[in-house]
């Protein structure tokens, strides 16, 4: 009997979310007085603008990939339609198949964070305006221009931000998992088979 291989899309998500926070620095000693600031503290905002635009864009992904294996291999469902309904409507009916309460897992706090990911994750792609000010001391303290996110560039892409913002997505995807009897093989690779253990697969049915 042959095995089966699989791509695990989670798994290149978290890389590239580690990596980024990695590369992350706590932000919480720049100075913005024009007569105060050093030029590597720009650099460290910067570099934080980067690295952490990356990181969000894929903790969101970490997250919508999560419920599409769901959905696809745990549910069997392999519809298009179904595959490519918003994320929302996914939960909904993943939460209808196993007769979770839908309303439960939105409430949940690490839920909150990720409609506030997304949100700041469009602010990000979909940027209306380019112009915060006058002059290098607004660097880090602004807030996206028409971004529906109300915090400060700077508090977004601090590193134990960002590590927060991780930490509880990949609760949130435990905390689903959990109710529908399902397990998360961290272990596993990008591609990977069943013929080792745990299925190969990042979300596998206990």
């Amino acid at each position: 009997m042959g095995f089966n291989t699989f791509f695990n899309y989670e798994i290149v998500s978290i890389n590239i979310i580690q990596d980024c926070i990695d590369k992350l620095e706590d932000l919480s000693n720049i100075e913005y007085e024009e007569h105060k600031r050093k030029r590597g503290d720009i650099f460290a905002v910067e570099n934080n603008i980067k690295y952490a635009s990356v990181a969000i864009v894929f903790i969101v992904d970490l997250y919508e990939s999560a419920i599409n294996t769901i959905i696809g291999r745990r549910l069997k469902i392999d519809g298009e339609d179904v595959l490519k309904l918003p994320t929302e409507v996914q939960l909904a009916i993943i939460c209808r198949m196993y007769n979770i309460n839908y309303n439960y897992i939105k409430g949940l706090a690490y839920y909150k964070t990720y409609t506030e990911l997304k949100k700041i994750r469009n602010d990000f792609i979909h940027y209306k305006k380019n112009h915060i000010g006058q002059g290098l001391s607004l660097v880090g303290q602004f807030r996206i221009p028409f971004g529906s996110i109300d915090k400060l560039l700077i508090e977004i892409i601090d590193k134990k931000q960002v590590e927060k913002y991780y930490n509880d997505v990949l609760k949130l995807i435990e905390v689903i998992c959990d109710k529908c009897n399902l397990g998360i093989n961290s272990d596993c690779e990008m591609i990977d088979s069943d013929a080792r253990a745990n299925s190969g697969e990042f979300i596998f049915q206990k």
